[in-house]
């Protein structure tokens, strides 16, 4: 597949990942008390974009309070 494709694809594999997530929380899949709040995120391995997708992900799915905390994750 060349490389512009390959892309693309990508991207938008990313996009409905997140979308589908989203859709989930939004109908109260990853429900829970609030001493228990669920992280939803995208994660992908051996890539060097992994924290990167990972941190992008959760901003888009989770509460500030939650991804505040989750990018604090190596620190």
């Amino acid at each position: 597949m060349e490389e512009s494709k390959f892309k693309q694809f990508e991207a938008k594999l990313y996009e409905t990942m997140t979308e589908s997530l989203l859709t989930l929380r939004n109908e109260g899949l990853f429900c829970c008390s609030k001493k228990e709040e669920i992280i939803v995120l995208i994660s992908i391995s051996d890539d060097e974009r992994a924290e990167m997708v990972e941190n992008y992900s959760a901003g888009l799915l989770n509460s500030e309070n939650i991804r505040n905390n989750f990018e604090k994750r190596w620190n």
